[in-house]
């Protein structure tokens, strides 16, 4: 059956939008009826599906491409790390978490990639990269208002680290396989970053990219102090 992709704010885009606001607000009820256990569930559930969604390319649609498949972007990396920081409780990974999830995850919804934006019927890569996604808008933000996390902005030195470790694998996987994972290679087709190639070269690409992710880790804890801030008066 032909497939239409996903236009920026059309109407499959919106309606997807839709279903995911509607998500998020019954999680909001959940977590505050019965705490962090649904995090972990729903974290639990994005983790698992990374590796349905390997082995469903690889024994039922079987057409794997390590080059494509393999979970090293920077929204699968995010679900390994919320993942773990639910369960551990660790204040670093979830101050790292609540830095770069939402940001990252935010993009992914309005720019979702091509097989996750074709329609017209749910297909469980569409199920897989909506779930996953809000989740990580969502969750790490409900930790922090209902849980009574508090993020810690002081964690930046640690998480320049950590993404600087996932640059590296990324790059590592990409050289073996001639994948595009964490878009170190090149940017991505059909979304804001393949004019910032055409503008600045790869290598200026390259660095904005780096300095736009802890960009993002600094804004993100920039609204969270103002809307902390906000509340208290």
């Amino acid at each position: 059956m032909p497939v239409k992709k996903i236009a920026l704010f059309d109407i499959a885009q919106i309606t997807a939008l839709a279903i995911a606001a509607i998500y998020s607000v019954a999680m909001y009820f959940l977590i505050r009826a019965f705490g962090i256990a649904v995090t972990r569930i729903a974290y639990s559930l994005c983790f698992a599906l990374l590796f349905l969604r390997i082995a469903n390319h690889q024994y039922i649609q079987k057409d794997f491409d390590p080059a494509k498949q393999l979970p090293f972007h920077l929204c699968s990396y995010c679900v390994a790390l919320c993942f773990i920081a639910a369960m551990t409780k660790s204040p670093a990974l979830l101050s790292i978490a609540f830095g770069i999830a939402p940001a990252a995850g935010a993009l992914a919804l309005l720019f979702p990639e091509d097989k996750a934006a074709k329609y017209p019927r749910l297909r469980f890569r569409s199920i897989e990269y909506y779930f996953s996604h809000i989740n990580l808008v969502v969750m790490p933000v409900y930790t922090w208002r209902l849980l009574g996390f508090a993020p810690q902005f002081s964690i930046l030195p640690i998480f320049i680290i950590v993404y600087a470790t996932m640059l590296l694998i990324a790059w590592a996987v990409n050289k073996v396989t001639g994948g595009n994972y964490m878009y170190i290679m090149r940017a991505p087709h059909s979304a804001p970053l393949e004019l910032v190639q055409k503008l600045f070269g790869l290598v200026g690409y390259r660095l904005i990219v780096l300095v736009g992710a802890c960009s993002l880790f600094g804004v993100t804890y920039g609204v969270a102090a103002l809307f902390a801030k906000f509340l208290k008066a």
